[in-house]
């Protein structure tokens, strides 16, 4: 039975190299920054763009994550053809800017790093990444996890906003909550404190997603 599957596995089609060429190129990303950002070699990047490569399932699993696409497909469908594009919209690989949450001590201040990721949706060209790593906004956001914020998105009612609080310009993450005129902050983990109504402060962006690591 192993050897039925092993003789399937080789031979269907596989599209990988013209995908891994095709999703480079339309997302403008070269082999070294792939390399970099997904912890494969550099010279299996190379050979995977080949068409006559065999590479592991465990090499081709990151590509797959780090371009949002499924690794069947990856492998087996030609994701550039019309046919596959009307079945499954692709999204949008961008890179945002990041910076350690500890690393911040005023507002604003000057990114030295940058995440990229796939995206649901459309971020704004101001949004940036905040990288928790502190324990203390559990259970909501974990250490090591990145939190992506936009500015150009508008706080509702129950929302998670990244704000300066009065005439202090350290930014904090709350939980923003209205009522009529009045506005209310609540900390994210309750041990800072309780919900409180916050007549000045400033929304530096709305939390739109996080993106968890394990270690």
């Amino acid at each position: 039975m192993i050897k039925i599957i092993k003789d399937r596995f080789k031979r269907k089609k596989r599209f990988l190299d013209q995908n891994l060429n095709f999703l480079l190129k339309k997302f403008d990303i070269d082999s070294r920054t792939l390399s970099l950002e997904t912890g494969i070699p550099l010279p299996t990047i190379f050979r995977i763009k080949r068409a006559d490569n065999n590479p592991t399932l465990s090499t081709v699993e990151p590509i797959a994550e780090f371009f949002r696409v499924d690794m069947h497909a990856l492998l087996y469908e030609d994701i550039s053809s019309d046919e596959y594009q009307n079945k499954r919209k692709m999204g949008d690989i961008q890179y945002i800017p990041i910076m350690k949450l500890g690393d911040i001590k005023i507002w604003p201040i000057s990114f030295e790093a940058k995440l990229y990721i796939g995206t649901v949706g459309n971020l704004s060209n101001k949004s940036f990444g905040i990288e928790i790593d502190t324990d203390s906004l559990n259970p909501i956001f974990y250490k090591n996890s990145f939190v992506i914020i936009d500015p150009a998105v508008e706080a509702k009612d129950m929302d998670y906003i990244f704000c300066t609080i009065g005439s202090d310009n350290i930014p904090v993450f709350r939980q923003y909550f209205s009522e009529g005129k009045s506005c209310f902050l609540k900390p994210i983990n309750p041990n800072y404190g309780e919900m409180a109504p916050i007549k000045k402060f400033s929304t530096l962006g709305v939390v739109v997603s996080s993106i968890e690591r394990y270690r």
